[in-house]
């Protein structure tokens, strides 16, 4: 098991924000490391990138990230991630967020792949406080190039000064699709954003749900990544995280 754990927060003498990190795991490290590519006095831009090979039976990977109160997290990473064959094994991939008020995180993942043969259990918890607010941007992809894909199953939980904003359970299998999910899509891709509303209009071809509660999930099923319309949404989204009010 390994975990990765990153804080952001405001310096106190108004200095560069101050980027914390810890990694816990085998030899010392952990599967993941973090790189800063750039600090500012309102916040800083980080590259997750993956230490060795992922992710392969008995892999468990997590991360946890908090975003201080005021202050703005970019995460970008420079290479997408296959979950491998298995052969009868399986894999986690969890991650913890917190946002603290006025504070707004912006994650934009690469590909997540599911080979066949893969079993892939994967978590995502978003914890909002005041006015904190996350943007953030996932593909996952069932099988490489002429593959079906193997077993991914997803679960997101979000919430927003201790209430309820969004839980999602999605299980896919590449040898099994179904109908009611993504067909027989391979490609699902999404823009979840929390603690406010996305103000830029949906693309054609994609589906747009408003949460009850401060939030919007865009998502685009397809067959290949590059056909997805989103791009051009993400970028608006991206850009401006806090150009819509956040509802009460």
């Amino acid at each position: 098991m390994s975990h990765t754990r990153l804080e952001v927060c405001r310096d106190p003498a108004g200095g560069r924000v101050r980027v914390l990190v810890r990694t816990d795991g085998p030899r010392g490290r952990g599967h993941l490391g973090i790189r800063v590519l750039h600090a500012g006095v309102d916040g800083a831009r980080v590259a997750v990138l993956a230490e060795g090979a992922l992710l392969v039976a008995g892999d468990d990977v997590s991360v946890g990230m908090r975003v201080g109160p005021g202050v703005r997290l970019d995460v970008v990473e420079p290479a997408g991630t296959v979950a491998f064959d298995m052969r009868g094994g399986s894999a986690r991939w969890g991650v913890s967020v917190e946002v603290d008020d006025e504070g707004e995180l912006v994650w934009r993942a690469e590909p997540f792949v599911v080979a066949t043969g893969a079993v892939v259990d994967r978590e995502l918890e978003v914890t909002l406080h005041g006015s904190g607010a996350a943007a953030l941007r996932e593909v996952l992809v069932l099988g490489r190039v002429r593959e079906a894909g193997g077993v991914v199953r997803q679960r997101l939980r979000a919430s927003a000064s201790g209430r309820p904003l969004l839980a999602e359970d999605l299980a896919l299998d590449g040898a099994r699709p179904q109908v009611a999910v993504i067909g027989g899509h391979r490609v699902v891709d999404s823009v979840t954003v929390l603690g406010r509303r996305a103000g830029a209009s949906t693309p054609g071809a994609a589906h747009r749900l408003e949460l009850e509660g401060a939030g919007t999930v865009v998502r685009h099923l397809g067959a290949q990544t590059h056909t997805s319309p989103l791009e051009p949404f993400w970028k608006v989204v991206a850009a401006a995280p806090r150009a819509e009010p956040v509802l009460a």
